[in-house]
């Protein structure tokens, strides 16, 4: 009986962590908004940001040289043209945080919000004992403001588990497929 209550109190903690840094992050966006003049400033600073990430996820190891300070004559012509599409992203979103660091704020606020919306569960390994996988449904019960994703190899375990309950609306359990680029019909 002492183990279960110690379950219990973990998933509580969990289910605690989440919400709190969701209510932190929207407590801090709260504070920031006002940074914002219009929502079309807005919606132009988070597409400013979504391109520097963006511009910076797409760069090769050949454009990430000329970024650091190589030479570009030494690579191709294509990551000549990513580290110019990533310099150009990165003197915008610099540009930005130096002329109106109140808005760099809210935005940093606001990718912080965005993030505590969302939590992935495992990074690797999956789910191992159908009393994992039901803890893992009560800390989605307890977290209604936080999206879950789980990725699974465990068609069986989830199989059964729907039939004994519900999945929350805020988890999305996805079938993994079982090797590269071989997906299973279902």
């Amino acid at each position: 009986a002492t183990s279960r209550v110690i379950v219990f109190d973990h998933l509580d903690a969990f289910a605690d962590h989440l919400n709190g840094k969701i209510t932190r992050a929207q407590k801090r966006l709260a504070k920031h908004l006002g940074a914002w003049a219009t929502v079309e400033q807005q919606d132009h600073d988070i597409a400013l940001w979504y391109r520097f990430e963006a511009a910076g996820a797409r760069c090769s190891a050949g454009a990430r040289r000329i970024v650091k300070g190589g030479d570009p004559t030494k690579e191709k012509a294509a990551c000549q043209e990513l580290a110019a599409a990533y310099q150009a992203a990165s003197d915008a979103w610099e540009n930005l945080k130096a002329k109106h660091p109140a808005r760099a704020k809210a935005l940093k606020a606001w990718r912080t919000y965005e993030n505590s919306r969302y939590f992935r569960w495992h990074d690797s390994g999956d789910i191992f004992d159908p009393r994992y996988l039901a803890m893992i449904l009560q800390v989605a019960d307890r977290t209604p403001k936080v999206n879950h994703w789980l990725p699974t190899q465990e068609r069986a375990m989830v199989a059964n588990s729907l039939k004994a309950r519900p999945m929350p609306p805020n988890i999305a359990v996805r079938i993994s497929s079982p090797k590269l680029d071989q997906h299973i019909r279902q």
